[in-house]
């Protein structure tokens, strides 16, 4: 059964658990670095990889962590986004999930990325993690804005998706005038 992002029961920023989160494979380096930064800092930080397939080697030093379920990414206030062999795919995702997204610097770029505004939309991260951390309690001890930045990258994202459903929308519609006018003319 598939679940859309307006049918999910989704915990109040107040209920949520106040670390910042992260599953996935070990795609990119720095996905090894998160793991390890959070065996360090588990009381600020629950990231895992799942999968192993690039760095084989390493998992008997970081470990492979649990699957979770991604609705039950959204018990955690922050979600970490990083990248994987290209932008990670889950990012408009995450977005949508009512959480702070922590967002690497990238060299990919999707075609959303022009609507978005670090600090506004979402909280921006060196390529190397090295701010993280500091990030992560920034969050913590600025709730009330972090709260605001989740809030109006969910808003951004939902008011993209709209105007492309709705340029969709139009698209078809002259599609089917087009055919309609085709019919009548074959039909003279």
């Amino acid at each position: 059964m598939k679940r859309s992002n307006q049918t999910i029961k989704r915990p109040v920023w107040a209920n949520k658990t106040e670390r910042a989160f992260f599953r996935g494979r070990d795609s990119r380096e720095e996905r090894l670095q998160l793991a390890l930064m959070s065996k360090k800092n588990p009381e600020l930080l629950d990231a895992g990889i799942t999968a192993w397939f690039f760095f084989r080697e390493r998992e008997k030093h970081v470990g492979k962590a649990p699957l979770v379920g991604f609705f039950d990414f959204f018990q955690y206030k922050y979600q970490v986004n990083v990248d994987g062999t290209v932008a990670a795919y889950r990012f408009p995702y995450l977005m949508l999930g009512n959480s702070l997204v922590l967002k690497q610097d990238s060299q990919y770029y999707e075609h959303f990325y022009l609507h978005l505004k670090a600090g506004t939309h979402y909280v921006p991260v060196k390529r190397d993690l090295s701010d993280l951390l500091e990030k992560i309690q920034w969050a913590r001890d600025n709730d009330a804005e972090a709260e605001e930045i989740g809030r109006a990258g969910q808003a951004i994202l939902v008011l993209f998706i709209e105007v492309q459903i709705f340029r969709l929308s139009i698209k078809n519609c002259k599609n089917l005038l087009w055919d309609q006018k085709v019919k009548i003319l074959n039909a003279s």
